[in-house]
């Protein structure tokens, strides 16, 4: 080995090639950072969907399921007389507030119960079941409850008649009533494209006899 080696290899590593290193390495640093953070991104942008998407599914599940059901006296259909109130009626929101829309149906199929659950009582002393939906504070309410969180508005925007007549939602007479088959409903959120669901009544809309007079909720 010549004397010139020798010395080289007994100083060992150069500043320069020290350098040279560091800057190999703070690029591969930022290369590496720059995929973990378009990883991340990606990670909460799917995130952020998948929980809209479940927003949407939910609010679209629970008024199906209870719109549908609007007008429904019982499974024997001798508890007509039970319910009161209108089946389905629409309250405008004041100024920018949401829509409200009330269900009223005899729930009589779950565990095989003596009363309907969510009950409100009536003058003549029976139960209905009795749901108001509508938007308040980010949330979708039921009853007043929070339910959902993520919504932003909810629009009765109008009932559909057997005839496929559209009825303005808020000045429905007894007459209309009885021809009602459907109701219209936006729904706004805060992440997501408004939602606009037609939901089929299953049953026949009527005046129910008596009045409501207080709530009791089971």
């Amino acid at each position: 080995m010549s004397v010139h080696g020798a010395r080289r290899s007994s100083q060992g590593v150069t500043l320069i090639e020290l350098l040279v290193a560091l800057a190999i390495m703070g690029v591969l640093l930022a290369a590496l950072a720059s995929i973990l953070n378009t990883t991340n991104t990606a990670y909460r942008t799917h995130a952020r969907a998948v929980d809209q998407s479940e927003v949407r599914f939910l609010v679209t599940q629970i008024l199906r399921y209870h719109v549908r059901l609007a007008g429904y006296v019982g499974s024997t259909g001798e508890q007509v007389n039970t319910v009161c109130g209108r089946s389905v009626e629409a309250t405008k929101g004041s100024g920018s507030g949401s829509d409200a829309l009330t269900i009223r149906y005899f729930e009589d199929r779950r565990y095989e119960a003596d009363e309907p659950t969510n009950s409100t009582l009536c003058s003549n002393g029976d139960s209905v079941t009795h749901i108001t939906f509508s938007a308040s504070d980010g949330f979708f309410t039921q009853d007043g409850e929070a339910v959902v969180e993520g919504v932003t508005g909810f629009e009765v925007e109008e009932f559909v008649a057997s005839s496929d007549e559209a009825i303005a939602p808020f000045e429905v007479s007894a007459e209309q009533l009885g021809q009602l088959t459907g109701v219209r409903i936006g729904v706004q959120f805060e992440e997501a494209a408004p939602l606009n669901l037609t939901i089929p009544f299953a049953n026949r809309q009527n005046d129910f006899f008596g009045s409501v007079v207080e709530e009791e909720t089971n």
